[in-house]
C-alpha cells in the first residue's frame, strides 16, 4: 500500500453495535486516498472480529490491539502508527457524509489553514432524529479561536481534518484527562501555538448520542471541561477577569453535584483551583466543607455559593 494522503484514526472499545456502520461511512468517501487505523482499546466483545473482517475486504484498514488505557491513549496509538499527511478523527459510533474528506482536502488546497472542521448533525439514537450541531463556521486566527473555545467547544472532533505536522508540533493528546474533553484541550493547545482554523458551513457528519456514550455523563464531563480549561489558562489570549469568571461559574455548577455524589476530593480540587486565581470567602467556606467531609452541611452548599457573598457585604455595611 502506498503512503496515503489522509490517516483516519478510530479508537474502539466494545464497539460491536456501531463500528461496522462507522467503518462503512469511511469506505464510502468519495476521496479514496486514505488509511483507516482502528485501535482496539481492550474490547471484550466482537469488535476485533468485525474490524478484521473489514480489513480482509479493504487493505486500507489496519487493526491494532492494545490494553485498555482509555480514549486519549488509543488515539495516540493511532497517530503514532499513521502515515498520512493529514489526520482525521472518526469514533467507532459516528458517521461521515460521503463527500466529507473530499471537501476538506479541497479547502487545504485553496486556503492557508492548519485545521479544517465542519458543521453537522447530532444523531439521537433512540429516535433517529437529526439535530443541528452547534458549530461556528468561518476563518479564525489563534487568538479568536482561543477566546471562542474557552467558552464552549465548537469543534466536533469527528469533523476535523488536521495537518500531521501540526500534531507533531502540539504533541500527543493528554492521557491524564481520563474524564474526557481531551479534544477540547487539544484545540486550545493548537490555538496557543498559533494554529489557524477554518469552519465549513456544510453538514458533513452525524455525531451519535446514545446511552453509555461519554457525553451523557454530565457531572464527569463538567469535571473534564473544568480540567481542560484550567490547564490551558493563557493570559496572552484572554483577560484574567474573563478566565476567572468562566472557571468560577463552571466550578459553581460542578462542586455541589460532586459533593452530592460523595466526590469530596474532586470538588475540593476544583474550588481550590479557583481560590488560587482569586480569593473568595464563600469559596473558602465550601472548600473547608469538602476537605473536612462535613456531611450535615452538604445541603447548604448552594447557600454558600450563591448567598455567601451577599451576607459578607451586608456585614461590612
Amino acid at each position: 500500500m502506498s503512503v496515503p494522503t489522509v490517516s483516519i484514526i478510530m479508537p474502539a472499545y466494545n464497539a460491536e453495535k456501531y463500528i461496522a456502520e462507522s467503518i462503512q461511512s469511511a469506505r464510502e468517501q468519495t476521496f479514496d486516498d486514505w488509511e483507516l487505523i482502528v485501535v482496539d482499546d481492550g474490547s471484550t466483545d466482537t469488535t476485533a472480529k468485525i474490524v478484521k473482517e473489514a480489513a480482509i475486504k479493504d487493505d486500507r484498514i489496519v487493526y491494532i490491539y492494545k490494553e485498555n488505557k482509555k480514549l486519549p491513549a488509543a488515539r495516540n496509538t493511532c497517530i503514532r502508527n499513521s502515515k498520512g499527511d493529514f489526520i482525521a478523527f472518526l469514533d467507532a459510533d459516528d458517521l461521515w457524509m460521503p463527500e466529507k474528506l473530499q471537501k476538506q482536502v479541497s479547502i487545504f488546497e485553496e486556503q492557508k489553514v492548519d485545521i479544517v472542521f465542519t458543521n453537522g448533525f447530532i444523531l439521537q439514537e433512540e429516535t433517529q432524529a437529526l439535530i443541528d450541531y452547534p458549530t461556528k463556521p468561518g476563518f479564525y486566527g489563534p487568538k479568536e479561536m482561543y477566546g471562542l473555545q474557552y467558552f464552549g467547544n465548537y469543534i466536533p472532533v469527528l469533523s476535523v481534518l488536521i495537518k500531521k505536522e501540526l500534531i507533531v508540533a502540539i504533541g500527543e493528546q493528554d492521557e491524564s484527562l481520563i474524564y474526557g474533553c481531551e479534544d477540547w484541550d487539544y484545540w486550545l493547545r493548537a490555538a496557543r501555538i498559533g494554529a489557524t482554523f477554518y469552519g465549513m458551513p456544510e453538514k458533513l457528519f452525524k455525531y451519535r448520542v446514545h446511552e453509555g456514550g461519554m457525553s451523557r455523563k454530565r457531572t464527569v464531563m463538567q469535571l473534564a471541561e473544568f480540567t481542560a480549561l484550567y490547564k490551558n489558562i493563557d493570559y496572552r489570549f484572554l483577560s484574567k477577569g474573563n478566565i476567572y469568571i468562566r472557571l468560577a461559574g463552571l466550578m459553581e455548577q460542578n462542586a455541589p453535584a460532586l459533593l452530592a455524589e460523595g466526590k469530596n476530593e474532586l470538588a475540593a480540587q476544583e474550588i481550590w483551583s479557583v481560590l488560587k486565581l482569586r480569593f473568595s470567602m464563600r469559596y473558602w467556606m465550601v472548600y473547608l466543607i469538602a476537605k473536612l467531609n462535613i456531611k450535615p452541611l452538604f445541603k447548604h452548599v448552594n447557600y454558600f455559593f450563591h448567598y455567601g457573598s451577599i451576607l459578607l457585604k451586608a456585614r461590612k455595611s
